[in-house]
């Protein structure tokens, strides 16, 4: 068990997360089904959101072991329509859906913006609208550091983008 650090309260994963409703977007790509699997585990009510687009290599081969044991809504997170009535009700969303090809932000910049920025001031808005309390955790990317200046790469070094991914 792990101490809070906040509050010298110990803390597990499994308190924080068992019967919590949590939506993952992005959750049939690799690393939203690995989340899922380990919230599973953890008795964690799980909604996976995808919208399987082929070139993101998102499979429901990634979530064939546990499938029965969450639900799962093909929606594209650009739609708000969609996204309006999927973060109601949950306890956290996991934002993990997005465009993560360094060539595809470089040949089709606008489909990059609107994937991994409009997108996610939609699924702001939709909670903002329709579940203000919810916890969002939010996945970005190494990109925005652009080349690294040095090993490891941390927290407190610079953002300097290459390319409209990294934007």
């Amino acid at each position: 068990m792990q101490s809070n650090p906040t509050t010298n309260d110990p803390f597990s994963f499994e308190s924080a997360f068992k019967g919590k409703r949590v939506l993952i977007t992005g959750g049939v790509g690799f690393l939203g089904s690995n989340l899922a699997e380990k919230l599973v585990q953890l008795n964690a009510k799980v909604t996976l959101v995808d919208s399987m687009i082929p070139r993101y290599e998102a499979t429901l081969d990634n979530v064939a072991d546990f499938s029965d044991r969450v639900q799962l809504n093909f929606s594209d997170i650009r739609d708000p329509h969609s996204m309006k009535y999927l973060v109601r009700e949950h306890d956290v969303i996991f934002s993990l859906a997005g465009q993560v090809s360094h060539l595809d932000s470089m040949n089709d910049p606008l489909t990059d913006l609107d994937i991994n920025c409009r997108a996610q001031l939609s699924l702001l808005e939709a909670c903002r609208l329709n579940n203000p309390d919810v916890r969002l955790v939010f996945a970005g990317t190494r990109q925005v550091y652009g080349q690294p200046k040095s090993i490891p790469v941390n927290e407190d070094h610079a953002l300097l983008p290459a390319d409209a991914n990294g934007v």
